[in-house]
């Protein structure tokens, strides 16, 4: 290698693609009149890669796509801005099966520690965004708690 020339870097998730490639590349076990080489396991990790890589697309749009309905339904029901204040802070907590939540969901406590209302008018809130439709209740008395209401999504619980 010259001067000049440098190392291809190694990102993450990358060393498996270079060493499966210069795996293929290698003339081990083969005669020397052979006209190629065999690039099976390469071909067999890429084929891998690729359908993980759809599969993580996919759920990112159809997140993406839940998202926009729900914003559509909200829109509909002409909330306050501390409703969609709320609103968007579980939606961009996202849910269980996209690595995040807003863990244990949203309690009139947080809700009020949030939009810095009172207790009083976070339960109004609340109660208004479940009404719509927006919010799920889960959970009864001081353990009630609201989770956005997309169908699919499953919030974190909080371990007692």
């Amino acid at each position: 290698m010259r001067k000049t020339q440098r190392p291809i870097p190694r990102r993450y998730g990358c060393s498996a693609y270079y060493d499966a490639l210069n795996h293929a590349q290698r003339l081990r076990g083969v005669s020397l009149d052979a006209q190629g080489i065999d690039v099976t396991a390469w071909v067999q990790w890429f084929v891998q890669a690729f359908t993980r890589a759809c599969v993580a697309s996919q759920a990112v749009v159809r997140d993406a796509t839940d998202k926009a309905h729900f914003r559509l339904r909200a829109a509909q029901c002409h909330i306050n801005p501390r409703q969609s204040k709320v609103l968007e802070r579980l939606l961009d907590a996202g849910h269980v099966g996209s690595g995040g939540g807003f863990l244990g969901g949203m309690s009139t406590d947080k809700y009020a520690n949030i939009t810095g209302t009172s207790k009083a008018t976070a339960a109004r809130d609340l109660a208004d965004l479940a009404q719509h439709g927006l919010l799920r209740i889960e959970g009864l008395g001081k353990a009630t708690r609201y989770v956005v209401n997309v169908p699919g999504w499953e919030q974190p619980a909080i371990r007692p």
